[in-house]
């Protein structure tokens, strides 16, 4: 949580969990801010090649020998698998085939991808963005740049009811590894011996398009997702609520005169109720981060 004392915020106890983090250069923070309004990307443009490019069958191969005491305890013999991961591609391949909308929308599918306090139960560790170094020195322009913390309420309502399939699904977790879909997978185990609808499918098929490697588990990665993007298009401009924007966190390094423009937008459009706070070397914590007001 954020803890108000005086003047500082000792984020590296725990950003609320409520808070998306958006890392940016700060001329892109400060266009955000500007045009008011979120660039939805499609995966094809992001820095990670293996991001979002697995195939069903790629993932398939890669849990081969994964819920062994699942089947087990199930009865379950390898021709049974055999015979499930078949089903699995053939259904696929059926609403390739019968439900050409629904295809369409996981290929041209556009994401806005932001971060997240993460916790890690096996083994136990957490993971909190604001607090994490390599992520300003990755996506914040080597601590030059500008983090912005959203809330996002309206857009999630938004992606809500751009989703005709799941639309409870408001936001999306990524799956560092495979852990996530093995967990999908193991409900198509569970389910064998029932009828498996198209749900089950899509459960386990979307979460194919949400694996990333192990490596990038720092991020605590969420994304929101637009179904409805031309194909032709490389993504879609989504307007920013005001509500939605809640907290704009500069870098070490951030120019002044970035930090001064920031704060006039804010001004000019009424945002009062965002606050601004700088970030500095902790001298208590080694390697660590400390955030106070800004106070131009």
């Amino acid at each position: 949580m954020f803890f108000n004392l005086g003047d500082r915020m000792a984020i590296r106890q725990g950003s609320p969990d409520s808070t998306f983090w958006k890392f940016r250069t700060s001329k892109m923070a400060i266009d955000i801010l500007h045009k008011e309004e979120l660039w939805f990307a499609k995966p094809k443009f992001f820095n990670d090649p293996f991001d979002s490019s697995l195939t069903i069958n790629e993932v398939l191969s890669g849990i081969a020998g994964s819920s062994l005491k699942l089947r087990e305890r199930l009865g379950l013999t390898q021709e049974d698998i055999n015979q499930l991961n078949s089903d699995i591609l053939n259904h696929f391949q059926n609403l390739q085939a019968s439900d050409k909308n629904y295809i369409s929308e996981l290929e041209n599918r556009a994401v806005f991808c932001v971060n997240r306090k993460i916790e890690f139960q096996s083994p136990p560790k957490v993971y909190d963005p604001i607090n994490e170094p390599l992520m300003w020195s990755h996506y914040a322009d080597e601590h030059r740049g500008i983090c912005l913390g959203f809330n996002l309420k309206n857009l999630s309502s938004h992606c809500k009811n751009n989703r005709p399939y799941y639309p409870y699904f408001k936001v999306w977790q990524i799956y560092y590894g495979l852990d996530g879909v093995k967990g999908a997978y193991d409900h198509l185990l569970i389910k064998k011996s029932n009828q498996l609808d198209d749900d089950a499918y899509r459960w386990f098929t979307e979460r194919v398009f949400l694996i990333k490697a192990r490596n990038w588990e720092y991020e605590g990665e969420y994304r929101f997702m637009l179904f409805d993007v031309a194909a032709d298009k490389p993504g879609k401009s989504v307007s920013l609520a005001k509500d939605d924007l809640e907290h704009v966190v500069f870098g070490i390094n951030t120019e002044p005169s970035d930090k001064e423009l920031v704060r006039i937008i804010l001004d000019e459009k009424g945002w009062s109720h965002v606050s601004l706070w700088n970030t500095s070397k902790d001298p208590n914590n080694l390697l660590s981060l400390e955030f106070s007001k800004y106070n131009p």
